[in-house]
């Protein structure tokens, strides 16, 4: 403390910065519950049901939607765009634990639908969503497909004719990119942002911290 007493001012200060600067970012990184950090977003998560290509309940029933706190902050903003235009979002899956994942690959390994465990997957780093559309009401809007649908009628292009379902599609695409993330061409509901490659794995109860195993690839992957 003598020594800091010693250093010019503007020193002192720039060494406080850089400390509070490093304590901030460790900050974003950590995993936030959705909807204790915004209520007015809707949540059902489809692997807490069979709902999904398993047709197993993956998620326990006290297992909450979460993010990380950098990624929530750009998924406020696309909430608080989209119920500016009469739409809000309702998710129905978000940080994904490495479990949950193995039993995905193990029903469906084609890497256009769903990432390898622990290596690929978006959803392992807390940092993607998969989200529809709701109304006014909290009622979902027509979308191209229903959730864990694998196959062309679920890609990112749609090409199904219904011009409500375009429109409807193309709100969420716009309104997600503005607020910071890349889509999937695959899955219509499986955005991640677009800082991904600041956030490493989540770390697995008993496991220790593994840094990124991140290499450069297109934002066009799967990723799920």
């Amino acid at each position: 403390m003598k020594l800091l007493t010693k250093l010019p001012y503007i020193v002192v200060l720039a060494i406080y910065f850089l400390l509070a600067g490093g304590a901030w970012a460790e900050s974003e990184k950590d995993l936030v519950e959705i909807q204790s950090v915004d209520p007015t977003i809707l949540v059902e998560l489809k692997y807490a049901s069979a709902e999904n290509i398993t047709g197993k309940v993956l998620y326990p029933p006290e297992f909450k939607a979460s993010l990380r706190r950098g990624v929530m902050k750009e998924l406020e903003q696309a909430q608080a765009t989209l119920r500016s235009v009469g739409y809000g979002l309702k998710v129905w899956d978000a940080y994904r634990p490495l479990a949950a994942q193995k039993e995905l690959y193990a029903v469906n390994s084609d890497p256009r639908f769903v990432a390898e465990p622990g290596v690929r997957s978006m959803h392992n780093r807390g940092v993607a969503v998969d989200v529809t559309l709701v109304d006014t009401n909290g009622n979902e809007v027509e979308m191209p497909t229903k959730f864990d649908v694998m196959g062309e009628s679920a890609f990112y292009i749609y090409r199904g004719g219904n011009p409500l379902v375009e429109k409807n599609l193309k709100v969420l695409q716009r309104v997600m990119k503005e607020s910071g993330f890349y889509a999937c061409r695959t899955e219509w509901w499986h955005f991640f942002s677009r800082a991904w490659e600041e956030y490493p794995n989540v770390p697995e109860e008993g496991e220790k911290k593994k840094p990124s195993a991140a290499g450069s690839r297109s934002k066009s992957l799967t990723d799920e």
